[in-house]
């Protein structure tokens, strides 16, 4: 029995070193090699360039910043020409520039994390549900755990005609992914589980704008 309890001890020993080592790993990128070889912006830009010749497959822009103000950019195309001044889609990638002003707004004291966000919404409301709409905050949309099945995820607008206000987006979403709906409502409870909402970080928007 102790001669088990020792092969057990040493095996989950090793398990969590093991688990330590390649969460750390990850942190630290061991497994991925670094596109260029120093942090010399021009290095950078070459690396990036011999990749395009290898794989580049439709259009892209590129600044490196260096203490406030641009050093280098870059861009390649298809079809028609990009410059600095091109829009793109970029989708979820501002979820994390969008959470930060909403912090920034917390630390101002002009939001509180766990206050019903129907307390600071005047211009749209959500529509009723059978769940309760006063427990959908702040923390709960930034953290995807709000309730909401919007299910978006958003596909954008062919031209800047098309695009819908805030609130209309909200009540039904003209760019909603195929097989979605588009409306901004809580269909489970809030809090009871993770379920990713594109409509949370547009309420998120609105929120940033009525109280700023």
């Amino acid at each position: 029995m102790k001669r088990i309890l020792k092969y057990f001890l040493v095996i989950l020993f090793l398990s969590t070193l093991w688990a330590g080592l390649a969460f750390y790993g990850t942190l630290k990128c061991w497994w991925h090699q670094s596109l260029a070889e120093s942090n010399d912006p021009a290095l950078f830009t070459e690396a990036v360039n011999a990749r395009f010749e290898k794989e580049f497959v439709g259009n892209f822009a590129m600044a490196i910043m260096n203490d406030g103000t641009i050093d280098k950019e870059l861009f390649h195309s298809k079809g028609k020409k990009v410059d600095r001044n091109t829009i793109f889609q970029v989708a979820s990638l501002s979820k994390f520039v969008s959470a930060a002003g909403v912090m920034k707004l917390v630390e101002l004291g002009k939001i509180d994390l766990d206050t019903p966000v129907s307390r600071y919404l005047k211009r749209w409301k959500l529509p009723p549900s059978e769940f309760d709409n006063e427990q959908v905050t702040v923390r709960k949309l930034l953290s995807h755990t709000a309730g909401l099945t919007d299910g978006l995820g958003y596909n954008g607008f062919e031209n800047k005609d098309s695009v819908q206000t805030l609130e209309q987006s909200l009540t039904k979403a003209k760019d909603a992914d195929p097989g979605e709906g588009g409306e901004v409502k809580v269909g489970i409870e809030p809090g009871s589980r993770w379920k990713y909402s594109g409509g949370g970080f547009t309420l998120l928007q609105l929120l940033v704008e009525e109280t700023s």
